[in-house]
């Protein structure tokens, strides 16, 4: 029951979006928050979301989102903003049109394998504009 809920969560997720070609996607939940202290604004955390585990409900600054590394080999986020995060979250995080992170933060390697990505990957400290189509927010990092 627990595969088929998340299984559901990705295809919403996916056919409310515009697909992008990816190596894979997976399902991440993410703590938006400085990488050095998890105060302030980028990540603190991203971790995959396990099998064996309910999808994290979207609470505060902790959200859901689908991961996937594009063609050019940049990484994408798309997080549903009705089921992926609060309204506070989003008020404060993306509604200005970009996402701010204030530190770099480097990507899990176990990210990176599930995502069949085999570099190292670096968001960096900067301003991403993000897009919003429907109740899709995307983020290319």
């Amino acid at each position: 029951m627990k595969n088929i809920k998340k299984i559901l969560l990705l295809v919403f997720i996916l056919t409310a979006a515009n697909v992008i070609e990816a190596y894979s996607s997976i399902i991440v939940s993410f703590h938006i928050a400085r990488h050095r202290d998890c105060k302030g604004f980028g990540f603190c955390k991203i971790t995959i979301e396990s099998e064996d585990i309910p999808v994290v409900r979207p609470i505060g600054n902790i959200g859901n989102a689908v991961a996937d590394i594009n063609t050019t080999g940049r990484l994408i986020l798309k997080i549903n903003k009705k089921t992926g995060l609060v309204p506070e979250a989003f008020n404060t995080y993306f509604s200005k049109g970009i996402f701010i992170c204030e530190d770099d933060f480097p990507v899990p390697s176990e990210i990176l394998k599930a995502l069949n990505y085999s570099r190292p990957y670096i968001i960096k400290a900067g301003e991403y504009p993000i897009t919003i189509s429907g109740d899709i927010i995307t983020i290319e990092f």
